[in-house]
């Protein structure tokens, strides 16, 4: 894996070095933790970092047997194995003291909130770059002043590896890693919608670090079902983002509130309602997760930007189980829009796929169905607007469908145009669908789901025979023959 030790770490040796205890008193102790947490962000700067780098002698014998772990066995340690191999050292009673006051520390780092980790992960990283930079400064002016043009080459493997400090590659996986893992019945761990028929087709629901998408016209509900699946989420104790660009906070919380109390939104407010809204409010607030509510820019937001958010609140110790973004349509790409805003669509998505991926969420999101959407019984693939890119990305799409007829009754269609964790070109027919009250039901009716070509061949079938009942009870002598003037 490693070939021996880096070069930076056999140079560090041969130099004097300032070290992290430039960040602050805790700062060395805060970062210990971190690498013996955090694989991922250990792999990426273990090769560089030196036992020097540390100030306090405690946490230099700590480094030296993580660095010895990797080096000689191979592995990247966690705490306890650290604290076993650390034991296993002849050091003196004094410095075994506080090897285990250290331990103590680490221990206790556990349970306290994760803060500033992004800003310990930047500050070490920038750190390691800045030594190993300066070690590649001081060696390639040596050669230049032995005129020694062989070395050159290891010069420029020296700056390109002193500038991927802090980056993974990600060799991939083997098919046999694991696969015990991959067995288990729920090893997805989907987070249910709340909408029963649905999360039968979807085996579960959305895991995380999958991607839903709902195509809809305007008007038709995409903030409803998005509420609506983020409120079951937060009753089932996860922890959700809610991120929109149009309604306003208020809004957004009245919604909520509908589908805890199915009062309708205009009601909410009426005296008569208000004190049982409270009441029932506060029941839920005992036994919930946690949903974080933000409105952004609809005119500048990027997908950084929402990241970045996101990331803040994971850093300050938060965990993330869901996210719902309402709608990626109003995402706009780094450094603003070409003139053809549909051509960087699908790099969105796709950009929205790897947060997703990256930070360990799952996701849905929405996009706008396009004019013949409105008023149709059933919103197909190719009914979506902009770029169908969106659409290739995406785990699970389904759509909604609004007749003028269903608006006004409250119900809608729903159909399932991808799957790829159980069956898709499935239609389900008139379910209950109330914007008013944020209400979704798909009674035991609705369960007998068909498929989209049969629905448009009985739509086909149902068409010739009106044609025909008309045709037969056509009554030519009823009509007037004489033509009508102009």
């Amino acid at each position: 894996m490693n070939g021996g030790a880096n070069n930076f770490y056999e140079l560090n040796k041969k130099v004097n070095l300032d070290t992290f205890s430039r960040f602050g008193e805790t700062f060395e102790l805060r970062l210990m933790h971190t690498m013996l947490s955090d694989d991922m962000f250990t792999k990426s700067i273990i090769k560089s970092i030196n036992p020097r780098f540390f100030s306090n002698i405690t946490i230099q014998n700590i480094c030296t047997e993580m660095l010895n772990a990797y080096h000689q066995d191979d592995i990247i340690p966690d705490l306890e194995t650290i604290e076993y191999r650390v034991k296993g050292q002849s050091f003196n009673v004094e410095q075994s003291f506080k090897i285990e006051i250290a331990l103590s520390q680490l221990r206790k780092l556990d349970d306290e909130p994760k803060k500033d980790i992004a800003s310990i992960k930047n500050l070490t990283i920038d750190f390691c770059r800045n030594k190993a930079l300066n070690l590649v400064n001081t060696q390639i002016a040596k050669m230049v002043r032995q005129e020694d043009h062989a070395g050159y080459a290891n010069a420029e493997k020296l700056i390109r590896e002193a500038l991927d400090i802090g980056t993974i590659t990600d060799m991939g996986e083997s098919v046999f890693d694991n696969i015990e893992d991959v067995l288990t019945k729920d090893f997805r761990s989907p987070i249910p919608t709340g909408i029963t028929h649905l999360d039968e087709i979807m085996n579960g629901g959305l895991a995380k670090q999958e991607l839903g998408l709902i195509i809809a016209p305007f008007g038709t509900g995409k903030t409803t079902m998005l509420t609506k699946m983020a409120n079951h989420a937060l009753n089932m104790g996860k922890n959700v983002v809610q991120i929109f660009f149009e309604d306003t906070v208020k809004v957004i919380k009245q919604k909520h509130a509908a589908c805890w109390t199915g009062i309708e939104l205009n009601n909410l407010s009426e005296p008569q309602y208000k004190p049982k809204v409270l009441k029932i409010i506060n029941e839920r607030k005992k036994n919930c997760g946690k949903l974080t509510l933000k409105r952004m820019s609809s005119s500048d937001t990027t997908m950084k930007d929402i990241k970045n958010f996101i990331k803040d609140l994971q850093d300050s110790g938060e965990t993330i189980d869901l996210v719902f973004l309402d709608y990626i349509d109003v995402v706009v790409p780094e450094g603003g829009g070409t003139g053809k805003d549909w051509e960087s669509e699908g790099k969105i998505m796709r950009e929205f796929e790897s947060l997703l991926s990256e930070l360990d969420i799952a996701g849905w999101t929405a996009v706008q169905g396009n004019r013949d959407s409105v008023g149709a019984e059933v919103v197909e693939a190719n009914m979506m607007g902009g770029s169908i890119k969106k659409a290739q990305i995406g785990h699970f799409i389904c759509s909604i469908a609004k007749t003028l007829e269903q608006k006004e009754s409250g119900r809608a269609t729903i159909a399932i145009l991808k799957s790829r964790f159980g069956k898709d070109g499935l239609i389900i027919d008139d379910i209950i669908f109330d914007n008013a009250r944020v209400k979704i039901e798909i009674y035991h009716h609705n369960k007998e789901a068909t498929t989209i070509n049969s629905h448009n061949k009985s739509e086909a079938q149902r068409s010739e025979e009106d044609y025909n009942n008309f045709v037969e009870n056509f009554d030519i002598d009823g009509l007037d023959a004489t033509p009508p003037e102009i």
